[in-house]
């Protein structure tokens, strides 16, 4: 499978992410491997749109716990799972990564 997150984006939601290329690549390879996303994306896409429902969302958090080796509790995740969007777990994992630099 071949998602791409394209930069097609809201320039605001691409500049509040600040994530690094290689957290997007990680990012997009869950998707494709774990959750067989197999189409063009963008920071602004929702998980729903993705055809992700609320326990692959779930199952997604745990893959990129995993991955990038971070906590992710249930304060920093939207109330309603659906209401996430790719550009609001890139923000989390750079929060969450930065803050374990620190």
């Amino acid at each position: 499978f071949n998602a791409i997150m394209t930069n097609k984006t809201d320039p605001s939601v691409n500049s509040m992410s600040n994530a690094t290329a290689q957290q997007k690549e990680k990012l997009n390879r869950i998707l494709c491997e774990q959750f067989f996303v197999d189409t063009e994306y963008t920071e602004d896409t929702l998980f729903d749109t993705l055809r992700l429902d609320s326990l692959d969302i779930v199952e997604m958090v745990m893959a990129v716990e995993d991955e990038f080796k971070i906590e992710i509790s249930d304060d920093v995740l939207p109330p309603d799972l659906y209401d996430m969007t790719v550009g609001t777990m890139l923000k989390i994992i750079v929060n969450l990564a930065q803050e374990q630099d620190q």
